[in-house]
């Protein structure tokens, strides 16, 4: 069983660029830090044969992906926790559950300031912050 530290939950939808250009940073990081990191795309606003369609082309993410268990609902927990804000959007939580960070908006293009929120997070988690 890895020792998972931190969870980076990547809310997208698979058709939109600005949510498909940031998964390779993040696989990058998953692949950086096997056991520390945990990358889980969870698609929002897509429906899931869309999201299924995406997962069979692109094998490289090596992700856990899921889809909102009430996709499409008003009342979807998850659309009503991050109510109106679009996607992608990206919150890292910490072993215990608890939100350490939130980004709205895609890494695409803001690779370096994702290494250096990631490499930090690990760190601080590891007693070394």
């Amino acid at each position: 069983t890895a020792t998972t530290e931190i969870y980076t939950l990547s809310l997208h939808d698979a058709l939109p660029i600005s949510c498909v250009e940031e998964l390779p940073i993040f696989q990058e990081l998953a692949d950086r830090y096997p056991d520390k990191l945990q990358v889980i795309a969870l698609t929002v606003e897509d429906s899931r044969l869309a999201a299924l369609n995406f997962i069979q082309k692109h094998h490289e993410y090596k992700f856990t992906f899921v889809t909102d268990p009430e996709l499409g609902e008003p009342t979807s927990k998850i659309s009503q926790f991050f109510v109106g804000e679009g996607v992608p959007r990206n919150v890292f939580v910490d072993p215990q559950g608890r939100i350490v960070d939130y980004e709205l908006g895609s890494y695409a293009g803001k690779e370096d300031e994702l290494k250096r929120k990631v490499d930090r997070w690990i760190k601080k988690l590891a007693g070394g912050e």
